[in-house]
């Protein structure tokens, strides 16, 4: 397998196997050394319970949303019971006819069901983070074909919290995270120049502005006010 698998057990769920054996952690949030991986959750933060991928039910669920997002708009931490576009995607809340998952729903599913170096703020360690963020990112482009009359974002009036609104900056771009007091600098330098802020709005591109466009939607690109 390309991308690797599971992690063995036996090595603190390190992923021995595939062509990220070994594969060394730029930032290691989590205290690991290594990429691990532990398919179907880590049993002490799941309270023992076997967790699996996301079910296509409930992805089709969300897709017929209408609405992108409405207040609360949610940052981490916060819980509504609010389902709108962009927060069941994000897996918080689920639909109240879905059944239980103690790891979340969709997105933070499978965060969740890959655990080891997918479960912390420094997931991106693991290859798989940027297959699982590329998906989230082609979903959100086949609902605005869904809903051409919806709006692609919101907050768009500035209502929302600091770092939600459309002309807030995008963190980490933010130019406070992308500086040397920062701890994870490092890992952002050479990407956005010290203390630039790039605004939200700028990441709201039409499917094709960027030179590619995603399988299933080649043929009408997706525009949205």
């Amino acid at each position: 397998m390309f991308m690797g698998g599971n992690g063995n057990p036996e090595k603190h769920h390190w992923v021995d196997n595939g062509s990220f054996a070994g594969w060394p952690l730029k930032y290691s949030g989590d205290g690991g050394e290594y990429l691990a991986r532990q398919f179907g959750g880590n049993p002490e933060i799941f309270l023992g319970r076997k967790l699996s991928l996301p079910v296509a039910s409930n992805l089709e669920d969300t897709l017929q949303l209408p609405s992108f997002d409405e207040p609360p708009y949610i940052t981490s931490g916060n819980i509504t019971f609010k389902n709108t576009f962009r927060k069941t995607l994000e897996g918080f809340p689920g639909m109240r006819h879905w059944d239980l998952s103690l790891g979340g729903y969709l997105h933070a599913r499978v965060h969740s069901f890959f655990s080891g170096s997918m479960l912390p703020a420094s997931s991106p360690n693991d290859p798989f983070f940027f297959l699982h963020h590329a998906n989230i990112d082609r979903l959100w482009s086949l609902w605005q074909k869904r809903h051409p009359e919806s709006s692609r974002y919101n907050p768009m009036d500035g209502s929302g919290p600091f770092g939600t609104n459309v002309n807030d900056c995008l963190i980490p771009w933010d130019g406070k995270k992308n500086t040397n007091a920062y701890e994870w600098y490092y890992q952002f330098e050479g990407v956005v120049p010290a203390r630039q802020c790039v605004p939200i709005r700028e990441m709201l591109v039409d499917d094709m502005d960027l030179g590619y466009v995603y399988e299933g939607l080649e043929y009408n690109a997706v525009h949205v006010n």
